[in-house]
């Protein structure tokens, strides 16, 4: 069994590092095909002092909205019920043999620059994977 969960055409506002310029480092997807003197059709804004930039804060563009669409295997859960004429053998009714998965795997994202189901953006964990073995026998 298994549930697959995601949207799509969703839209959030990944915040801009506030750290930028002199004051701290861009993230690596931000400095990439930035705009430059050399680069003039560069597809990213160029780089800025966000302390000396007073117009930023009240000039928001759509640069800073992300596609959020994504599509997550949620859980899975794969059993195989051992055959009883095997198991007789040992002195075993029934076993079955299972192996589970909480969140195991991104199957698409509109983009990759952040968790799509973080909770506030580029501050925050992704979403653990949880995997449990495991065997129910009956004597």
């Amino acid at each position: 069994s298994g549930l697959f969960q995601g949207h799509g055409r969703a839209l959030r506002r990944v915040n801009p590092n506030i750290q930028q310029g002199l004051s701290g480092n861009y993230f690596m997807y931000d400095a990439i095909d930035r705009w430059t003197p050399e680069n003039p059709g560069g597809s990213k804004p160029k780089a800025f002092n966000w302390s000396e930039e007073y117009w930023r804060s009240s000039h928001i563009t759509t640069y800073f909205y992300h596609d959020m669409s994504f599509v997550r295997l949620k859980n899975v859960q794969l059993s195989y019920n051992l055959p009883e004429s095997f198991m007789n053998k040992v002195g075993v009714k029934n076993t079955k043999v299972y192996v589970s998965g909480q969140n195991p795997w991104l199957v698409w994202a509109a983009q990759d620059i952040q968790d799509p189901e973080s909770r506030n953006g580029m501050n925050s964990y992704p979403l653990m994977k949880t995997f449990a073995l495991g065997a129910q026998i009956s004597f």
